[in-house]
């Protein structure tokens, strides 16, 4: 939102909440998700068990196509999928304008292993980039380009941190015990709870070292596992930008965490254990690779140490790529979303999924 406004955008966002506890796999087939009236006594009783009613502050199965000037997928790898069939079906019934930006795969696709309708609706979109390298190839025939994930914006330009050494480690902690969706492998987990206490071990004497997490099932285990480190949390998204602005280096598993941290301005360092880790190549963020060989775990502080002598010079060339990073994206969408978002007296309606 901060780009589409940057160019002169007038726009109301609607967010359209992919969050599986909103919008289960194949909810627009649950008559029970449009009912208005979800009070009464049976009613009340069935409530616990079903999904009635649609109580989220988000876009509806059953809304009014015509409130969409524009749907924007952004940022995420979660643009397709069951989910998403009753919307890739509106927006092709309807005609609705579609914008692809910084959207990713986790693995090599082909146009035919897409449903024949999201196929459709993506050939037919007014501007499409792609994070990482597999999207890329997948769109490239679509005119997609290639640019960094536009949550390197979630912080405008000339919001970030100044960094004048290193002082403060951000250790982002990754569980195998969470939900399916959250969880690393137990492989990776296990290495990554080795280098953390290397870390700790090789840092903590000259630095202030701290544990994040993002999920509040990995609070638990984060406390236990590093008791002689602070362990920070919120359970508000926002707030992520604040907490990550307070550090010099940040580190870990979590692709949306390191880019929040390059967002304000810090240098990360993705610990790679799945196919999106090439999205962080438009963080400017160094990668590390999990290993089931834990003999691995000194090799990698060696490297992080060498990364971290680097750090003002890494601080200076992410805030600058940040900077072009900005002016292509203008220059790319001003000229193609200017026809469908309004301007100052002419607010249009946005339906949008942003990737946290």
């Amino acid at each position: 939102m901060n780009l589409f406004r940057s160019i002169g955008a007038d726009f109301n966002p609607i967010i359209f909440n992919r969050h599986p506890d909103i919008t289960p796999p194949n909810a627009w087939q649950n008559p029970l998700r449009n009912l208005k009236q979800t009070s009464g006594k049976l009613l009340d009783m069935l409530v616990p068990w079903l999904r009635v009613g649609h109580h989220d502050n988000s876009w509806k199965f059953d809304m009014d196509p015509e409130l969409c000037d524009l749907f924007v997928f952004a940022g995420t790898p979660e643009w397709t999928g069951r989910r998403l069939t009753k919307i890739y079906e509106m927006l092709d019934r309807h005609s609705i304008p579609t914008a692809y930006i910084g959207i990713g795969s986790g693995a090599p696709r082909t146009i035919d292993s897409l449903q024949p309708v999201c196929a459709r609706v993506a050939s037919r979109a007014i501007a499409m980039t792609a994070r990482d390298s597999f999207t890329q190839q997948l769109f490239s025939s679509f005119g997609s380009v290639q640019l960094p994930c536009p949550s390197l914006f979630a912080a405008k330009p000339g919001e970030e941190r100044t960094i004048t050494g290193m002082k403060r480690i951000c250790l982002i902690h990754g569980s195998d015990q969470g939900l399916k969706w959250q969880r690393i492998s137990p492989r990776a987990a296990k290495f990554i709870n080795h280098l953390y206490k290397g870390i700790i071990e090789e840092f903590s004497a000259h630095c202030e070292v701290e544990i994040m997490c993002h999920y509040i099932d990995e609070l638990p285990e984060a406390q236990r596992l590093f008791p002689e480190c602070a362990v920070r949390y919120d359970y508000d998204a926002a707030r992520y930008l604040d907490l990550y602005r307070s550090y010099d280096l940040v580190i870990g598993p979590r692709v949306h965490g390191i880019g929040a941290a390059a967002s304000v301005g810090v240098p990360g360092i993705l610990i790679a254990h799945d196919g999106r880790a090439d999205t962080v190549q438009g963080f400017q963020a160094h990668v590390l690779t999990s290993s089931n060989d834990l003999s691995r775990v000194k090799e990698a502080i060696d490297e992080i140490t060498a990364t971290a002598a680097g750090l003002l010079d890494r601080a200076s060339k992410l805030r600058r790529h940040k900077a072009d990073s900005w002016a292509h994206y203008r220059d790319f969408l001003a000229p193609k979303i200017a026809p469908y978002v309004g301007r100052l007296s002419a607010p249009s309606a946005m339906p949008s999924r942003v990737a946290a």
